[in-house]
């Protein structure tokens, strides 16, 4: 059976340099959101400007 002390031990052993996910992981999905709040209102304004003329 694991104990947290030997769980916190082996998690000690693993010491890998930062990586891109690990420094930008969290920009990821508000940078999707952001593109697709962009694409929306694009779209919207597209449907709206179409209705106007």
């Amino acid at each position: 059976m694991m104990t947290a002390e030997a769980l916190s031990e082996t998690i000690d052993v693993i010491d890998s340099p930062p990586t891109f996910y690990t420094q930008y992981g969290n920009l990821i999905p508000w940078l999707m959101l952001f593109l697709t709040g962009i694409y929306y209102l694009n779209l919207l304004i597209g449907i709206r400007r179409g209705k106007s003329s």
